[in-house]
Parts: C-alpha cells; structure tokens; sequence
C-alpha cells in the first residue's frame, strides 16, 4: 500500500510541475522555436546586402535583374524569418531582412503602381548618379547604435544627401521616388519612424523633370547626357536645343 502511497504522490508532483510550467509561461521543450540564422546570413550574402543603403541601392545598380532574385529567395527562407523573428524580432539579420520585404513591395509587386512606372522613368538618370551616391551613406552600423536621436539624425542626413543630390541632376520626381524608397527601408529596418523626416531640403537649380522623362523616354541617360546636366542653367539651353 505504501508503494501505491508514494507513486501517486510522485503522479501528483508530476502534474503539478506541468501545471506550474503551463501557468508560469515555461516554454515546454517541443514547442522551442527553431532559428536557423545561416540562411539568413546566406540570404543577405547572396543580395549583399550589409546596410539599409544597399538595399535600397538594389533599385539603382541592380533593377532589371534584382525582383526575380527576391521573389525566389524570400520563399525560400520565410520559415526560418517567421522563426527567427519570433525569438529576436530586433536582431540585425531580421531588421535588414524586413528592410528587403519592404522594397520588394515597394519595387517589385507593383506591377500597376503608379510609383514603379515613375522609378522606371527616373532610373537611367539615377543609374549614373551611383558612385556619387555613395557619399551619401552613413557610417557603419548607424542602425544599431542605441541612441534613437542618432540613429534619426544619421537617417535624415542620409536621406536629405540622396534627395539633394536626385533633385539636382535628374528631377523633383526622381528625388521623391528615391526619398519614399528610403523611407519604406529604413523604417523597416529601424522598426519606427523618425520626426522630421518628410520636411524636404531646398535644392536651388533642381533640374525640370520634363527634360528627364524627354531623354528617357529616347535613348536612356548618358553619362555624357549627365555631364552636360550637371552644367545647370547652360545645360538647360542646350537640351533644348538639342530637343526641342
């Protein structure tokens, strides 16, 4: 009888150590979540992907090649992103892959949005603007500094840098579609907004977008088309002289 006593006082501590586990919120070993951050540090390898800049970038240096990538690539490790996301939702591989989500929504499931036809437009000229760019990013790792004021104050330099230096050579149009696709990328990335950021820079001698869709429209922007641009008021004379 003793024995039959002491297996059901053991039965009873048993099931009180699971109950205490449900109640207390003890994750129980089969439910742990798997995060397998090698194919997500393979996936942002194979996209080179190591900043917010160079994701946006893609749209840039990489756009006619750049959304069949991601449309494969991101079915592939959407599992192991939900997994991840779900032990570390502030990690730096899964900021920078929310980052990746939000440009190819904005990029490339946008087949009638007005927004994509624009970039299309646009891109030529932004294409030879690439290396200038680059002064434009921010110093390494400025998403992952802990002080939010300035992780915002490096963002809206970056951005005003971008816009500025759209505006002057190819357009209004093509510093406002590259200012919405920073802001969808970095925000992501980031996991907030920042105050401020829509209150654009004044650019004096912005190019006039119609001279831009003109040249896109024909033969794509040069860089010798863009040298002659960069002259400001001369360069406005000349392509209308040369389209008139």
């Amino acid at each position: 009888m003793s024995y039959f006593k002491n297996m059901r006082e053991v039965t009873f501590l048993i099931c009180l150590v699971y109950l205490l586990e449900i109640g207390t919120g003890v994750p129980q070993e089969s439910c742990e979540v798997s995060c397998d951050e090698d194919k997500l540090i393979a996936f942002l390898a194979s996209m080179e992907v190591l900043s917010p800049e160079s994701i946006f970038n893609l749209a840039i240096n990489e756009l006619e090649s750049i959304c069949s990538q991601l449309t494969d690539n991101l079915k592939v490790i959407e599992k192991s992103f939900n997994d991840c996301k779900t032990k570390d939702a502030r990690g730096l591989y899964i900021s920078l892959i929310r980052g990746v989500q939000a440009f190819n929504n904005r990029i490339c499931c946008a087949d009638n949005n007005p927004y994509i036809k624009k970039f299309y437009v646009v891109h030529p000229c932004l294409f030879e603007l690439r290396q200038d760019f680059e002064s434009c990013n921010g110093p390494a790792d400025w998403n992952e500094e802990p002080d939010d004021r300035k992780v915002c104050k490096t963002y809206k330099t970056i951005l005003d840098c971008y816009y500025i230096k759209s505006a002057k050579v190819c357009g209004q149009q093509a510093a406002m579609a590259m200012s919405l696709l920073i802001e969808d990328v970095v925000e992501n990335v980031l996991g907030h907004s920042c105050k401020g950021i829509n209150s654009f820079p004044l650019v004096k001698d912005m190019m006039p977008d119609k001279y831009i869709e003109r040249t896109s429209s024909a033969k794509g922007i040069t860089s010798s088309t863009i040298l002659v641009l960069k002259i400001g008021l001369l360069g406005n004379i000349i392509m209308l002289i040369l389209f008139p």
